[in-house]
């Protein structure tokens, strides 16, 4: 009987590889986005967020675990026929929160008057995780999105 481990499984091995190669840039994205355009523009209790350690550790030791594991310790290989996993995660991540903009923080009585067509003060209008979603600022919308894109090209080289 000869016992055959799942993590020697191509499809793993693959689904592995694919996911380094979408998550490393990613990573360096976020990092860039947070230090070149939240902590510019965040005012009053935003600051407080970003300073707060648990933060501070989710966006800036997630960058140093990733350039750790690809200079010093996996050998992963970042192939350029890959090149389009990452963008492709970026682009559905953007539908998904165009998609979300309305459940943030709708409440069971805005619902109700959505379904009634009326209007109802408590709705606070589409929300958006960044700023730079934001679907109402017309074509800085798809200027700011163009520009993460190249950002995100960079960072996989």
């Amino acid at each position: 009987y000869h016992h055959r481990s799942i993590l020697s499984s191509p499809y793993v091995l693959r689904s592995a590889l694919l996911l380094f190669e979408c998550s490393a840039p990613m990573t360096l994205l976020v990092s860039a986005v947070v230090k070149y355009h939240l902590w510019p523009n965040a005012s009053g209790h935003n600051v407080i967020v970003l300073k707060n350690p648990r933060t501070l550790l989710e966006h800036n030791g997630n960058v140093i675990m990733a350039i750790t594991e690809i200079s010093l310790l996996g050998g992963l290989p970042v192939r350029f026929q890959d090149f389009s996993i990452a963008p492709i995660f970026g682009i559905l991540y953007v539908f998904f929160t165009w998609w979300m903009m309305d459940k943030w923080t709708t409440t069971t009585t805005t619902k109700i008057n959505r379904s009634n067509n009326s209007h109802d003060d408590n709705d606070v209008g589409p929300q958006f995780c960044y700023p730079f979603f934001d679907t109402t600022l017309g074509w800085y919308t798809t200027v700011f999105l163009m520009v993460l894109l190249i950002i995100l090209s960079i960072c996989y080289f």
